[in-house]
């Protein structure tokens, strides 16, 4: 039996990733993976993307990751906002902080570039995808109120067999068949909904997945959807 931990969208909060981290060494999960976003919003962007490397973390390139170093050096350009937030400091948490990650280095810009979009696990039999937003492009939202169609896609847009997403910040557990297919860990950082902040185990070969409340450290009640396989 093996058992990952899952996170995701840490959006630069040290102290959720650090949380996170400590609730899954208690549980001694046998790898961490994580499905992006590590820079934006929040006030820890440096030290976030620091920790991830540090800690080997496989990673992939969630799209606040993909556009770190476009918005770092936009900022820094656009003068009107630098006098703005000099002048007013007290709307920073408010004005920078929830925008974008402004003052990362530049070796941890570089890794922000070459996260792959995309990472490939073989555990057994089981082939397993993780990517940040879905299966077939950089952008689309994977909700389990989202079209059957789009969830479909989701899942016959991968060779495998199942796929990890992020992106949403809400957690959710998607099955074809009976079989799990698809899941999401919510967010390290903050979710809509609850878990306020949440990130998930899964247990393999069983292919068991869990989601725990970063706060209570108990497991959460996250959406199901069950899909069937088109008829012929």
């Amino acid at each position: 039996m093996t058992r990952i931990g899952i996170i995701s969208d840490i959006h630069a909060h040290l102290e959720g990733l650090n949380l996170a981290l400590a609730f899954l060494e208690e549980q001694a999960v046998d790898e961490i993976w994580c499905a992006g976003d590590l820079v934006d919003r929040g006030e820890d962007g440096n030290d976030v993307v620091q920790r991830i490397r540090y800690a080997q973390i496989p990673t992939v390139q969630g799209n606040h990751d993909y556009t770190a170093r476009r918005t770092q050096e936009q900022f820094k350009h656009d003068m009107t906002m630098m006098e703005f937030l000099e002048e007013y400091p007290d709307v920073s948490d408010h004005t920078k902080h929830m925008l974008f990650s402004f003052e990362l280095s530049e070796i941890n810009l570089t890794y922000l570039d070459y996260l792959p979009p995309s990472l490939k696990f073989e555990r057994g039999d089981l082939v397993i995808e993780m990517t940040h937003a879905s299966t077939f492009d950089r952008v689309t939202y994977i909700y389990p109120t989202s079209r059957r169609d789009i969830l479909n896609q989701t899942i016959d847009s991968s060779i495998a067999d199942l796929v990890i997403l992020g992106h949403t910040h809400r957690p959710m557990k998607i099955y074809r068949d009976g079989v799990l297919r698809v899941i999401n860990s919510g967010s390290v950082y903050m979710n809509y909904g609850m878990p306020t902040q949440s990130c998930g185990i899964l247990t393999l070969p069983e292919r068991e997945f869990t989601v725990y409340d970063l706060e209570t450290k108990k497991a959460a009640p996250v959406p199901i959807v069950q899909l069937e396989s088109k008829q012929s």
